[in-house]
């Protein structure tokens, strides 16, 4: 039977004939369907690299104004000497600029352990703390 049709559509000669014979022999076509797509407004997309730009910027100028990057201004540390008492700890004198004048400290250090204030060194603080200690003694 198939061998018919397929000698019937090879000698068809009429277009008629032939589309009779793609009907009887190919299956129908599938008709596509259409599905409308939902309508979205488009989206700039500068504003996002534009904005982190623009608080870039405005960081860098804070930082510039308050007196630099990471730095406290009118601040500043200075170590003077440092003496070794053993393996890995020792004693240093550390000097600070402060907005009240430099202040002298002697500190412990040591591998492994934070720094340690062992005396302030300086005149006006030791004085002040010996006044408030003999006030205590009199009392």
């Amino acid at each position: 039977m198939i061998w018919t049709l397929l000698v019937g559509v090879a000698l068809a000669t009429t277009p008629d004939e032939q589309e009779l014979m793609d009907a009887l022999l190919l299956p129908p076509e599938p008709q596509a369907e259409v599905v409308p797509t939902p309508h979205r407004p488009q989206v700039p997309w500068w504003p996002v690299p534009a904005g982190l730009l623009g608080m870039g910027l405005l960081w860098v100028a804070r930082q510039k104004v308050l007196g630099g990057f990471g730095a406290s201004k009118g601040h500043s540390m200075q170590v003077h000497s440092r003496i070794q008492l053993g393996q890995g700890s020792g004693l240093a004198v550390v000097e600070i600029e402060t907005p009240d004048g430099p202040r002298r400290l002697l500190m412990g250090v040591g591998s492994g352990v934070p720094p340690r204030l062992v005396a302030d060194l300086d005149d006006r603080f030791r004085d002040d703390l010996i006044d408030e200690l003999l006030d205590r003694g009199q009392r």
